[in-house]
């Protein structure tokens, strides 16, 4: 279980370090989980919405940090090297 702090990206206004947007990667993931899965949602929509644009906008100045945009817009990563395209 990831550590669920999730009130300072919340309240932060710099810049995400690429651990922290590990970070918050591994709490969307889990709040997710909880949400889709479990049907147990854990924190509201909003906060999650507002989670998910910092989220986001990381990852739209920082592409390279890891695949979250790509499996977001229908692909799944299998490997480092393998994608595959689900239809949307």
């Amino acid at each position: 279980m990831p550590n669920l702090d999730y009130k300072a990206f919340l309240n932060n206004t710099e810049p995400l370090t690429n651990t922290d947007y590990l970070k918050l990667s591994e709490i969307l993931r889990f709040h997710e989980h909880q949400y889709y899965v479990l049907d147990n949602p854990l924190i509201s929509d909003y906060e999650y919405d507002l989670l998910y644009k910092i989220l986001e906008s990381t990852e739209n100045h920082h592409p390279d940090w890891i695949m979250t945009i790509l499996q977001r817009k229908g692909f799944l990563l299998i490997s480092n090297q393998v994608l595959i395209r689900w239809r949307t």
